[in-house]
C-alpha cells in the first residue's frame, strides 16, 4: 500500500547538527517557523534520518510556510 504525503512539509537537518529533544523541535516550529498549533495535523520526528514531518490541515496553511 502506497503512503501520500498531502499538505506535508519535510524539513531535513544536517546530520552534522547537535541532536534535539521534540520539545526543541516544537519550540523552533512556532517560534522560527512561526507555524500555529491549529494549523498542524500532526508533527513526525525521525530522529535517526534527522527529519521532521509536518502535515497541516489543509493546503492553505501549509502555502502559508512555504
Amino acid at each position: 500500500m502506497m503512503c501520500e504525503r498531502q499538505n506535508t512539509i519535510v524539513f531535513s537537518f544536517d546530520i552534522r547538527s547537535p541532536r534535539v529533544n521534540a520539545f526543541q523541535i516544537h519550540e523552533w516550529l512556532h517560534d522560527k517557523v512561526v507555524i500555529r498549533e491549529n494549523d498542524i495535523r500532526v508533527i513526525q520526528i525521525d530522529g535517526p534520518l534527522r527529519k521532521v514531518y509536518v502535515k497541516f490541515v489543509n493546503a492553505e496553511h501549509m502555502m502559508r510556510i512555504m
